[in-house]
């Protein structure tokens, strides 16, 4: 079965990599049945699904790095001030004896992002190209405060 790394898992793999002979790291799993850090797993994973936000004079624009993922496989919501991004990266398995190391991440990537302004979200637009999941959301027009004079 490939598993794929995290980004706490790299910095493990790389340490035990500096201190072990490599023709063991392959062999690693069948020595303590499973990787000494699998436990931490899973809680550095943010940087799966990096993004930027742009702010425009009439939208933000965020952009997310999602390689590999299709559209189909991808979900927007917004619920209040948060933006939440689910998608599904699935590659194709094959098999594990062929790889000298996996690092190409595959399963479902979460991100919420708080959003700096407050946006019009029947207006949102998402493309993906490249890669890159660009939203677009409109900025929401500033009410218009009445002013009332103290007597």
């Amino acid at each position: 079965m490939k598993r794929a790394l995290t980004p706490f898992a790299h910095s493990m793999e790389d340490l035990f990599e500096n201190f072990l002979p490599r023709r063991w790291m392959g062999g690693m799993d069948p020595f303590i049945g499973k990787r000494p850090w699998a436990e931490f797993e899973g809680m550095l994973d943010r940087t799966d699904m990096r993004f930027d936000i742009l702010d425009r004079d009439h939208d933000l624009a965020i952009r997310v790095e999602l390689p590999g993922v299709k559209k189909e496989d991808i979900n927007i919501s917004i619920a209040g001030d948060y933006l939440t991004v689910e998608a599904e990266r699935v590659f194709k398995e094959e098999e594990v004896e062929n790889y000298f190391r996996s690092e190409l991440g595959t399963g479902k990537l979460i991100r919420t992002i708080l959003l700096p302004v407050e946006v019009e979200p029947e207006k949102v637009m998402a493309v993906l190209k490249d890669g890159i999941l660009e939203i677009e959301l409109p900025k929401a027009k500033p009410e218009k405060r009445h002013v009332v004079k103290v007597a």
